[in-house]
């Protein structure tokens, strides 16, 4: 959903399914392991992610930057927006807008101009994780945990050079206030994997992150909608759009 918890919600995503036990292997290596002030750290800052995904009312936006090495041709910057208020959800992208409200789902595409109009969808919290396990798992994959200044500027980095999927895990917060400024990741190249010239960047600055608040004007169905006899019509604003009404 959000680039604001893929760092998280991606390390935990490879934990689900059905997967063959590995036979066991002695070894005289002591297991790799935080420290109590590591966990302390990461505690805290999966605390940030848990408090915005589990509220309902929640303001994210931001960037995202994204490079390619490969496929430069295919580098993107794309401008973002993400809204909850209640058991309502508002997306926006570039060239989309996803609306889901109490009676009625919109997608409005402003590229193809056009208006979707569907049945509602039920909005559910952002599957999280708890803090512990989320932990375990950092640690079971070997992630080395740095950490730079404190206060309004805390960098945290999670760092794993042969990782398979994600070698990097960065996030700028302000640990006081609650909020991310920053989020980094750095993917692995399938096709060439040790290379880390090759791995996949995505940097993406948030300008603003709000727990417990609603832009409330985005989720007034006049903004896109006018009724009209027994059915819609798209509003001023998106009076040139197609109208493509599922309901």
């Amino acid at each position: 959903m959000l680039v604001a918890v893929v760092g998280i919600a991606f390390a935990w995503s490879k934990k689900g399914g059905d997967f063959k036990s590995a036979p066991v292997v002695t070894s005289t290596v002591e297991p790799f392991k935080y420290s109590v002030e590591e966990k302390d750290v990461l505690r805290r800052v999966a605390d940030v992610f848990q408090k915005a995904m589990m509220n309902e009312r929640v303001i994210i936006s931001g960037s995202i930057d994204y490079t390619d090495p490969a496929d430069t041709a295919g580098s993107v910057h794309q401008e973002f927006k993400y809204c909850r208020k209640d058991n309502m959800c508002y997306y926006k992208t570039d060239s989309n807008e996803v609306i889901a409200l109490e009676d009625v789902y919109v997608v409005i595409n402003h590229t193809s101009r056009q208006i979707y109009l569907a049945p509602p969808r039920k909005v559910e919290a952002p599957l999280t994780v708890p803090n512990d396990s989320l932990i375990n798992t950092w640690q079971q994959d070997g992630y080395k945990l740095t950490m730079a200044g404190a206060g309004e500027d805390s960098l945290v980095q999670l760092k794993c050079d042969n990782h398979i999927s994600c070698k990097l895990y960065g996030y700028k917060l302000n640990f006081t206030t609650g909020k991310i400024s920053e989020i980094n990741l750095r993917m692995t190249d399938l096709d060439d994997p040790l290379n880390p010239a090759a791995d996949k960047v995505y940097h993406c600055p948030i300008s603003r992150w709000e727990v417990g608040k609603a832009d409330d004007d985005l989720f007034v169905k006049h903004r896109y909608l006018i009724k009209k006899d027994n059915g819609y019509v798209p509003a001023k604003q998106y009076a040139d759009y197609e109208l493509i009404n599922k309901l």
